[in-house]
């Protein structure tokens, strides 16, 4: 299929504001309304987007679920980034290199949320390894609240091989770790990194874990053993943000 399909409010206003990707259709329910719909709707008039009326069946069969918030475009498919795009990024930015590796991510929703907050905080690249992870669907489109839009995402088939040659960069890797010895509170962060998650449940390859240079944890005080991905991985990408921000 030449064209993807972002389903969602904030998804699909943020494809509008961010003008990337070229949008051949506009559906909308009927009965939908709202203050993001209306946006949607003058973004739309404004970039002169033809905009369809559909009955939520329709929708659903469209977008394979109905969890569509009643709007959705067809959308040309995103860049396919490479490390080169994230390395441009960096330059652009003239910052200190700042990376997100996630390995195995298999729920949409959390890889939604992840994408999310590395474009919150300011993660020049997201890198994905394209094997037993769900990959930028639809759903992690709309999870993301249209973060897959700004942010340089990468699908790479080897994560240790990308590993040696950000090392060679001069990028350190932290691995999220639950037996790591060291606390996010008490690491520095100021220098050119990337932080590795692993897969729920399963945690980081042990080919990854030989990679890495730093194993980073959270401390945890309750009978619950361990976090979301996607919320441990919201608390070390925020904690790297402060520590440069002292």
């Amino acid at each position: 299929m030449k064209d993807e399909i972002i389903y969602g409010r904030n998804s699909v206003l943020e494809a509008l504001t961010a003008g990337k990707r070229e949008i051949s259709r506009l559906v909308i329910a009927g009965s939908t309304s709202g203050h993001k719909i209306e946006q949607i709707k003058k973004m739309a008039a404004k970039q002169r987007i033809a905009l369809h009326q559909w009955n939520r069946k329709r929708i659903d069969s469209l977008c394979g679920t109905d969890q569509h918030q009643g709007v959705a475009v067809i959308i040309s498919k995103r860049k396919i980034c490479n490390l080169q795009d994230i390395f441009h990024n960096i330059e652009q930015k003239q910052e200190v290199p700042f990376l997100l590796i996630l390995d195995r991510i298999e729920d949409p929703r959390n890889l939604g949320a992840l994408i999310r907050t590395a474009e919150a905080v300011g993660v020049h690249g997201v890198i994905i390894s394209k094997h037993e992870s769900c990959g930028v669907t639809p759903t992690v489109a709309k999870a993301s609240a249209g973060a897959i839009e700004y942010i340089p995402i990468v699908q790479v088939s080897n994560v240790a091989m990308v590993c040696d040659q950000l090392k060679e960069k001069g990028i350190w890797l932290f691995g999220a770790d639950p037996g790591g010895k060291t606390y996010w509170s008490d690491t520095d962060f100021n220098i050119p990194l990337a932080i590795l998650l692993g897969s729920e449940g399963r945690g980081l390859k042990n080919i990854l874990k030989k990679k890495c240079d730093f194993f980073i944890s959270i401390p945890m005080k309750g009978c619950i053993s361990s976090l979301n991905v996607a919320t441990a991985g919201g608390v070390f990408l925020y904690e790297v943000v402060k520590r440069r921000n002292l």
